[in-house]
């Protein structure tokens, strides 16, 4: 790191914000991101060496996946009811899902809620007319098509940003998470989704 920092001629990153759901007092005029799917993959498990290495879980992962989005594990009594702020197009499909496995429906639910929570402090950084790039893709929970980058879409809406362009990437040669149990799927493909602020 020390290396990649000299070679880069001593110019330091810019702090905005340690979690993508605090606004931050910069504007911006593109933000690019690809947030984490739902019910698709435990991340803090899959990256926990890089996160110890680069000193970001000072209170232990434990702590450190509790804030994440896309977490996993939630105690029986942290599980909440069906939250009338979900987005319309994901209130059946997060309903289903809990009559088959309450968990795994309240994390689709949290994932949601937590999203919006992102988005719409992303879209406090951006300026009029500014950017955002969403790269995101659909995967399966409890067996059912969980639609993210239409949820997703449906927030954007709601918090002014007009969808521009809407491309898909197919990913032929390698699937993007490894299919973990009979309740996840392999992604084959991502939403390049591009929306301007209004």
């Amino acid at each position: 790191m020390s290396k990649l920092h000299d070679h880069l001629g001593g110019v330091s990153p810019i702090h905005i914000a340690r979690d993508a759901r605090e606004p931050a007092a910069e504007s911006l005029d593109l933000i690019l991101t690809s947030p984490p799917y739902a019910s698709a993959q435990k991340y803090i498990r899959s990256s926990s060496l890089s996160i110890q290495w680069l000193g970001l879980a000072e209170e232990g992962l434990r702590q450190f996946e509790r804030r994440s989005i896309g977490r996993e594990h939630f105690g029986r009594g942290e599980l909440a009811p069906l939250d009338d702020e979900l987005p319309s197009t994901a209130r059946a499909i997060v309903k289903q899902i809990r009559k088959k496995n309450e968990l795994r429906g309240h994390i689709a639910q949290t994932f949601l809620l937590e999203m919006r929570d992102a988005l719409s402090a992303a879209v406090t950084k951006l300026r009029p007319s500014g950017h955002l790039v969403l790269i995101v893709g659909n995967n399966l929970a409890c067996g059912r098509v969980f639609d993210t980058q239409q949820y997703l879409t449906e927030i954007c809406t709601e918090l002014r940003l007009t969808l521009k362009l809407s491309l898909i990437d197919r990913i032929h040669s390698r699937g993007l998470i490894t299919k973990r149990n009979e309740t996840a799927s392999v992604i084959k493909q991502e939403w390049i989704n591009i929306y301007q602020k209004t």
